[in-house]
């Protein structure tokens, strides 16, 4: 705005570039102002550093008056260091286990500073061409960095997540170069691990022999990462099964009991359980597999004839007892 309390003549302007005063913008002056006045800088493409813009008012009575308006330019993007899912850095194609993943992106910039840090997801069936505005979601600024919760629509492979940082002067970095998309996995469903019943097994707890156990389990979406055997009241034994067999979502896993483990134990019945993780690391309850009995008790006998010393004839010998 300039005023003046007879009228103001003209406005006029220099802009000068900043890293080579000989360069100069014609610009027009504008005669007869009245009150607010605007004024469009012209093509000044390929200045480096930035402008000195010298804004010039006169009155009508020939009085002068001028400002000086530096203007520094920031043409480089924003630097994103780094960015984390869940806690850990950033991974293509890792195994999240639910549709909400908290984030933390971290950025910098040197020059006009940054205005915004956000993300947007697609459904691993949309295409990424244009990305709507609305998908974009901005993040908090925090000590740690840009913080907030990243929302998928969908579960399974291939999920897309973006992430885009802004300057003041407009200036836009994107996490992957031409804003390709990262693509995660989610997979919300707990494995499941098929029951038995007829799994039966029996042993005096003695000798270096073992108990061989197999069982089948599933996982639709990451596939299975271990499947853990215990047994019920033997805090002794634990074993975590990761080699499996068979193809598709169902495998095929063994497991193996040492008898010495029942050593100590007391005679009874004893369940086999088995739990089943995936690689997005979600489990199952556990489920019984099978029954181990366990006796640790001697068989006794008892000889009822002939008697003990008894002398008799070898064609005449007859044993008997109970047992």
């Amino acid at each position: 705005m300039a005023t003046d309390n007879i009228g103001l003549q003209s406005i006029s302007f220099d802009v000068v570039n900043t890293a080579n005063t000989e360069t100069v913008l014609t610009t027009p002056t504008i005669n007869n102002p009245t009150g607010k006045w605007s004024f469009t800088v012209g093509n000044w493409t390929g200045w480096s550093t930035g402008a000195e813009v010298t804004v010039k008012v006169k009155d009508k009575a020939g009085n002068e008056d001028s400002k000086i308006l530096t203007v520094e330019f920031d043409t480089k993007i924003p630097s994103i260091s780094e960015v984390d899912l869940n806690g850990e850095s950033l991974s293509a194609n890792a195994w999240y286990n639910t549709q909400v993943i908290p984030i933390v992106v971290k950025a910098t910039d040197t020059g006009s500073r940054i205005s915004s840090v956000q993300y947007a997801t697609l459904k691993a069936t949309e295409t990424n061409t244009t990305i709507a505005e609305s998908k974009w979601t901005s993040l908090l600024s925090k000590t740690e960095g840009y913080t907030g919760s990243a929302t998928f629509e969908d579960i399974g492979q291939n999920q897309k997540l973006f992430i885009r940082v802004t300057d003041n002067a407009g200036n836009v970095a994107y996490y992957k170069e031409n804003n390709a998309a990262t693509l995660i996995n989610i997979d919300t469903e707990a494995p499941s691990v098929i029951p038995y019943t007829d799994n039966t097994f029996s042993t005096n707890g003695q000798g270096e022999g073992s108990i061989s156990i197999s069982g089948t389990a599933r996982d639709a979406h990451s596939g299975l990462k271990n499947v853990t055997v215990t047994v019920e009241g033997l805090d002794s034994y634990s074993q975590t099964v990761t080699s499996f067999t068979g193809t598709g979502a169902e495998k095929t896993w063994t497991a193996t009991i040492p008898v010495s483990n029942f050593e100590n134990s007391t005679s009874g019945s004893y369940i086999i359980y088995a739990k089943a993780t995936d690689n997005a690391g979600i489990s199952n309850s556990q489920v019984s597999v099978g029954t181990i009995s366990v006796d640790t008790k001697r068989p006794t006998i008892t000889i009822s004839s002939p008697a003990a010393d008894a002398k008799v004839g070898p064609a005449d010998l007859i044993i008997t007892g109970t047992a």
